[in-house]
């Protein structure tokens, strides 16, 4: 059972730094600092990475929940990101740039997997969404431009 979730978000600041931001992976819960508890990476190459990575949830329910993360880089402006294991195994994500109108937007399109167990939590996942990556990018801005 598959969701299909997507966002975009006009960047304020240097393209490089968002992504430099972003794929240093250690730095993230930086910008979710209650919802990402701790990121540990598992492996690293040249393209892909492989993170744990703890995640809090305070929604209806309290609970924490541990994931396997696949980061593939596809090029500068695109990764891909899989849910190898743990809580919405199968999910995927496409985190891309591009330049409009002489802005550039950052897009990102996700499809969540969730499972018999998991589908209860399909309406609070839809309003989560994009609260949380409001705030992430709120504080991410905030990082780059102090």
């Amino acid at each position: 059972n598959m969701v299909k979730l997507d966002y975009s978000q006009i960047l304020n600041y240097d393209e490089t730094k968002f992504w430099n931001n972003l794929t240093n992976f250690k730095e993230l819960p930086k910008n979710l600092p209650r919802q990402l508890q701790k990121i540990e990476i598992l492996e690293e190459n040249d393209n892909e990475t492989i993170l744990e990575i703890i995640i809090f949830v305070r929604s209806i329910i309290k609970k924490e929940f541990a994931i396997k993360l696949k980061v593939l880089k596809k090029s500068e402006k695109e990764i891909f990101l899989e849910v190898l294991d743990g809580f919405a195994k199968g999910t995927k994500s496409t985190v891309s740039t591009s330049l409009q109108d002489n802005k550039i937007i950052c897009q990102i399109n996700t499809e969540i997997k969730f499972n018999l167990k998991t589908m209860i939590l399909i309406p609070i996942v839809k309003k989560e969404y994009e609260g949380i990556l409001i705030k992430f990018f709120r504080n991410m801005e905030k990082g780059i431009v102090e």
